[in-house]
């Protein structure tokens, strides 16, 4: 099969949800195994890497990019909605503050860097370009987790009009994961490589100001 058809193909065309799941999945792991076959070009003689057509590769993919990063928002969402109804809103430890829900969000973020640093864009523009869609991903994805766990909240009857309004553990343990996930998302300039990011444009396109 032609991949440049399998890349450009509309997967809402005749493709399931699942199938194109499969085949969103499939497509980034060629991605790694050309990424990393590449690699080796280094190591060949000078006279042989000439022969080896492959410097920009990672055009062959551009059309797949929106889908990946797709279905690594819609992941990420399905997994904020698992640990908050899983969640007991209990102490996952004497010394930590915070429930389980908290630490899945932050894992959940975590593995949306990750694949940013897989994917490893090489052209500066197209790295700036999904650098802002994952920083996009990943505060919408803690924006949302705030909204759940607000509505956890609500439906035990935390925001009743009638009666005493009660401080409980589960209350303070729910405000600490918000602060907890809130806190992560300070790392996200340095863990996404802002700077170098920043520097790799100037090159392109000089200083500005």
């Amino acid at each position: 099969e032609d991949i440049n058809a399998t890349i450009l193909a509309d997967p809402s065309a005749s493709a399931t949800d699942q199938d194109d799941v499969t085949i969103s999945t499939s497509l980034f792991e060629l991605y790694l195994a050309l990424k990393e076959f590449h690699a080796f070009k280094e190591s060949l003689p000078v006279s042989e890497k000439s022969e080896l057509h492959m410097d920009r590769f990672h055009v062959w993919f551009d059309p797949a990019i929106k889908r990946w990063f797709s279905l690594a928002r819609h992941k990420a969402f399905r997994r904020l909605e698992k640990a908050v109804e899983l969640d007991k809103v209990e102490l996952v430890h004497s010394m930590v503050k915070h429930s389980t829900s908290a630490v899945d969000a932050t894992c959940c973020f975590g593995q949306i860097r990750e694949f940013y640093r897989q994917l490893d864009w090489p052209e500066p523009v197209g790295a700036y370009t999904f650098v802002t869609l994952v920083m996009e991903d990943i505060c919408s994805g803690a924006r949302y987790y705030a909204e759940l766990m607000h509505k956890k909240l609500k439906a035990a009857g935390y925001y009743d009009d009638e009666g005493q309004f009660d401080i409980t553990d589960q209350l303070c343990i729910t405000l600490n994961n918000i602060e907890h996930v809130k806190r992560s998302l300070a790392t996200l300039p340095e863990s996404l490589g802002f700077a170098d990011i920043e520097k790799s444009m100037q090159k392109v396109y000089g200083e500005v100001g």
